[in-house]
């Protein structure tokens, strides 16, 4: 369990029970979980890992505490929205698939709320102590491995080396993961350029050193991707499709974010290396975007 979310709700008054430590069957667990939603709660708020059949079984009953699901992993299967009364949605493309390929029209946005981003740090300070020099070029992805298991076409490892060739200079920071032999192996034929520099315990460093942001594929992190528009990093992705809403939701305001093909992304990033100014003023667009829109 999160140590935050238990402090919070310790914090105001309430209590936390870990299921999970139990040494008890899932039915066992899920009556449990019944009781007590039944003797405590108004109402149940499902945030779980959308394969776990605890809260299913738990709630797949009539009479019982109503019930909303968070759809916070709104592209992959789930069971627990099953037994929801009401699911709260975070992208407009979740709720898309909600309504259309779940039939489940009880669906209602709930935004996600952003922090106030910190002021940027020295850009070329972070960069030396991350042991680059001034003049590198920095281009961050936040990701987690499911994000990047390759499918069909979409290959991330095959894409940061495709980038890698047309810009050669560039260095690639790759952070939200642990390093594996392929990461590593693609570090030393990329002569360092191509980093998987592991789970930072902050990452700020690495967003204070960041010049452009490029999103995972095939599934990308539209929260980190924010963060990032947000601290006024350019932003850029390519479209398979799963983010066809996306523009309008991080860039209202026509900064172009997501490109439909694999040459049109590495165009796109020749501009945005190149052409300094041009990073600087979508840099500012984007930024003054999600502030004002998000």
């Amino acid at each position: 369990n999160p140590p935050a979310l238990a402090a919070a709700a310790q914090r105001s008054g309430g209590w936390y029970a870990a299921l999970d430590k139990m040494n008890t069957s899932l039915c066992q667990r899920a009556l449990l979980l019944r009781d007590l939603a039944s003797m405590w709660a108004d109402l149940v708020v499902l945030h779980i890992h959308p394969h776990d059949p605890l809260p299913a079984v738990a709630f797949g009953t009539a009479g019982k505490v109503p019930v909303v699901f968070v759809n916070h992993a709104d592209q992959g299967f789930t069971i627990g929205m099953s037994v929801a009364d009401l699911v709260a949605e975070h992208w407009t493309s979740g709720q898309l698939i909600t309504q259309n390929r779940r039939i489940f029209s009880r669906s209602y946005m709930l935004p996600l709320p952003l922090e106030e981003p910190p002021e940027p740090g020295d850009k070329q300070a972070a960069k030396r102590e991350l042991g680059l020099t001034d003049g590198q070029l920095v281009c961050l992805t936040v990701t987690q491995p499911y994000r990047i298991a390759a499918c069909g076409e979409y290959d991330f490892m095959k894409l940061l080396r495709k980038i890698h060739d047309r810009q050669p200079e560039m260095i690639l920071l790759v952070i939200g993961m642990a390093e594996s032999e392929d990461w590593r192996r693609l570090r030393e034929e990329s002569n360092q350029c191509i980093r998987c520099a592991g789970i930072p315990v902050d990452a700020a460093l690495y967003y204070n050193a960041a010049d452009i942001y490029l999103d995972s594929v095939p599934l990308g992190a539209p929260e980190e991707a924010m963060a990032a528009g947000a601290r006024g990093i350019p932003v850029i992705r390519l479209d398979n499709g799963l983010a066809e809403q996306f523009d309008g939701i991080l860039a209202p305001d026509g900064v172009k974010t997501h490109v439909s093909t694999e040459e049109e992304l590495l165009a796109a990033l020749d501009t945005l290396i190149d052409d300094e100014q041009y990073r600087l003023t979508v840099s500012r667009r984007l930024q003054d975007s999600v502030q004002h829109h998000c």
